[in-house]
């Protein structure tokens, strides 16, 4: 391919975008769609974060999309030019491509109008520029795979209007195909295929701000996929089905759109994420690292996980896999992660139930009627012959944490003490701090006194209302001079 030609081609395409009437007239009816049904929501909710605005744009881009992509090739075809620009010293796939870069271009050109509204929000929040940085990538890409998706389906028909009509259906399709609208009646083993087939899914992960090699994948994939159905479409025009050529190409092709699915399906194995979040949240952090890596002996996970969960667990097991994943290669040889499915197998039920994990019943929607099904997704960690067991994941957020709490728990040798000022009117740590007094006991040694414990390598004040003496004063001074810590738990000052 010569690059000049498509950038020629790139020229052509972008000055019919913007000197004509009509796309500005598609420009403007989407951004005020968008930001409409956006806002709308937003100020009441109050939050500053831009999460809404991307799960609106897959639904408001089957107009965008559409509109821009409808006469790319087909208006060519209609006004008779197609042949007349052919006859250029460039090639149909330089032709293609031009067009295709040209729309994506434009495309993004409505997408950048997000960033005023990322600045908006940070004036009045704290705003993590870092998930709006996935957010953007993924929306841009996501842009370009429909672009790809209306340029093939221009290439199909003469009429504007046709290809509008078939780009929206086929846009549609894509993205309600991983979700229960579409999987509702289907059997569970291939719910995961859809998921993975679906636009929605993948966009919906990069727009947490994450970056992840199977999403870039599958956009980048999708895209010559359907650029190379159109370029199969000029193929067919110039040599007919029973040129030698256009065989070849044909099967090329074909096996590109298998390996394509194949490695989209299968491809949950393939590493590679960049965590843009402010917090790095799908990262592990410092701590976990620390422990991890400090393990005096093997410790063994165990996820057990049915194959035929409902769709809306699918992200539930991807996130899991991947953080076992994270936590198998900071490890190293001194952990072990074994993945098992109990519906395929009578004795690993049994294996996870006597584990304390629990199987779990669904309702299910499927044909007209709702349907219980059952199923596992826990883990067990396993040490010294000790077992700490998490029955059921049915979120990520606190994840990380509770698998790393679990390890501490059990490879832990002396636990440390923490001692509770007690006799002041400070807060009880079983009564007023119940969430507190569960976490904290499962990695230390928890004791309630009314002086200061010598022994303890932590001493916590939770909000005392009397007045300490310059005795205990002088005890906890003491205590700081030793260079152990001391946790201050204030409150609101009660006036009498």
């Amino acid at each position: 391919m010569d690059i000049q030609n498509i950038k020629t081609i790139v020229r052509k395409e972008l000055s019919q975008y913007y000197n004509n009437v009509s796309s500005y007239v598609v420009l403007m009816v989407f951004l005020l769609l968008w930001e409409f049904l956006f806002f709308r929501s937003a100020i009441l909710v109050g939050e500053a974060s831009l999460r809404m605005l991307y799960d609106l744009l897959p639904w408001v881009m089957l107009l965008l999309v559409p509109a821009v992509t409808m006469g790319i090739i087909s208006r060519e075809k209609d006004e008779g030019t197609l042949e007349l620009l052919l006859t250029q010293p460039i090639t149909d796939l330089e032709l293609i491509v031009g067009k295709w870069i040209a729309s994506l271009i434009f495309l993004s050109s409505a997408l950048l109008f997000a960033i005023p509204i990322a600045f908006f929000m940070s004036m009045y929040g704290a705003f993590d520029w870092g998930m709006f940085g996935g957010q953007l990538t993924g929306s841009i890409l996501f842009a370009g795979v429909f672009a790809s998706v209306g340029i093939f389906v221009s290439t199909l028909f003469v009429t504007q209007i046709a290809a509008l009509l078939v780009t929206v259906f086929v846009g549609f399709l894509l993205i309600v195909i991983g979700t229960e609208l579409v999987t509702a009646n289907l059997p569970l083993v291939v719910v995961p295929v859809f998921e993975r087939l679906s636009f929605l899914s993948h966009l919906s992960s990069m727009s947490r701000g994450v970056i992840d090699t199977r999403d870039v994948w599958y956009f980048i994939s999708v895209v010559i996929m359907f650029l190379g159905l159109t370029y199969l479409l000029f193929m067919k025009r110039k040599y007919g089905n029973v040129k030698a050529k256009y065989a070849s190409f044909q099967t090329g092709i074909a096996l590109f759109i298998g390996i394509m699915v194949l490695t989209n399906v299968l491809g949950e194995r393939i590493p590679g994420r960049l965590d843009l979040t402010a917090g790095r949240l799908y990262t592990l952090s410092n701590g976990t690292k620390k422990i991890l890596k400090e393990l005096p002996d093997v410790v063994s996970i165990s996820l057990y996980a049915s194959g035929r969960l409902p769709p809306q667990y699918t992200p539930v097991i991807r996130e899991t896999k991947d953080l076992l994943r994270d936590v198998k290669t900071t490890g190293g040889d001194n952990v072990q992660v074994s993945l098992f499915d109990p519906s395929s197998n009578a004795s690993i039920a049994t294996e996870a139930t006597s584990k304390g994990v629990r199987e779990v019943q669904f309702n299910v929607i499927g044909q007209e009627e709702f349907q219980v099904k059952t199923g596992f997704m826990g883990l067990a960690v396993e040490y010294a012959g000790a077992t700490e067991t998490i029955p059921f994941i049915q979120q990520t957020d606190d994840l990380e944490y509770q698998l790393t709490s679990m390890i501490r728990k059990l490879t832990i040798k002396d636990k440390k003490q923490i001692s509770f000022l007690s006799g002041h009117g400070e807060k009880e740590l079983a009564s007023d701090m119940q969430t507190l007094n569960t976490e904290i006991t499962k990695l230390f040694t928890v004791t309630s006194e009314t002086e200061v414990a010598t022994n303890a390598a932590a001493l916590v004040v939770a909000a005392p209302m009397q007045k300490y003496d310059s005795a205990l004063i002088a005890r906890m001074n003491e205590f700081i001079n030793q260079k152990k810590n001391v946790l201050l738990l204030v409150e609101g000052y009660e006036i009498s």
